[in-house]
């Protein structure tokens, strides 16, 4: 007599979440997300994640910084992103890196731009059941548009959309107009959760070495992490001097 078995698939294993609220820096009202990725998680699946929630391209350079360590893509003939500066993201993990809640720690996108975002972990959960991650939980306003100047030039692109355009477009200059152009479709109120969870749905963890060593560790040095948003725009001014940006 044959048995049928019946193999039951299983779900990923997430083991620990960690819950994350990241705010951007330097913009009122603030633009910010609350939400959850699993501590298996390498640095460079949160950059992916972090793209999705503020609806950015992956167009240009980032890196995190955790306790004054710079983690992101090391490369090799930069002189500002080798691997004696630059921790590879791909191959350090949130649980690795940060063991302790409450631990701030940034990242910073396009230098060009200069968008900081501050990242505070609110707590580390176990995973729930029937739950998929990462998932947004809340959080408010619209990502700015790339390549909009930065908060300077973000806060410029909200004065003229309250700003109706003249009857003759001849009577603004070519700039204004490329800008209006830029913002045609830009609501920067709009939150939209479904979509974004949608955007989220397909990252997966990186699999990676599980020998590898996490970075120096503690608590309460996590807890004493002060945020400066200063370093980002000195890397700024260096990456324009050398015409990365």
């Amino acid at each position: 007599m044959t048995s049928l078995v019946i193999i039951k698939e299983e779900g990923p294993v997430y083991g620990k979440i960690y819950q994350i609220k990241m705010t951007l820096k330097g913009i009122r009202p603030p633009i910010w997300r609350r939400f959850q990725v699993p501590g298996n998680f390498t640095f460079y699946d949160l950059h992916r994640v972090i793209q999705r929630l503020m609806e950015w391209t992956d167009e240009h350079l980032h890196e995190f910084e955790v306790r004054q360590t710079r983690i992101g893509e090391p490369e090799p003939d930069h002189p500002f992103f080798t691997a004696d500066q630059v921790k590879d993201e791909s191959r350090l993990t949130l649980e690795r890196v940060i063991s302790a809640e409450r631990t701030n720690f940034l990242y910073t996108y396009d230098f060009g731009d200069d968008w900081v975002h501050g990242l505070f972990v609110e707590k580390i959960i176990p995973s729930e059941q029937k739950m998929e991650y990462p998932v947004c939980l809340e959080g408010g306003r619209s990502g700015p548009p790339e390549d909009i100047g930065g908060v300077w030039g973000y806060e410029e692109g909200l004065e003229l959309l309250k700003t109706p355009p003249p009857e003759n477009p001849e009577d603004e200059d070519e700039e204004t107009r490329d800008m209006r152009e830029w913002l045609e479709d830009f609501v920067p109120e709009d939150f939209d959760l479904e979509e974004i969870n949608q955007r989220l749905k397909h990252i997966k963890a990186t699999d990676i070495d599980s020998t590898i060593e996490a970075l120096p560790d503690s608590e309460e040095a996590g807890r004493q992490t002060i945020i400066k948003g200063k370093k980002s725009a000195v890397m700024s001014l260096a990456l324009a001097a050398v015409g990365k940006i």
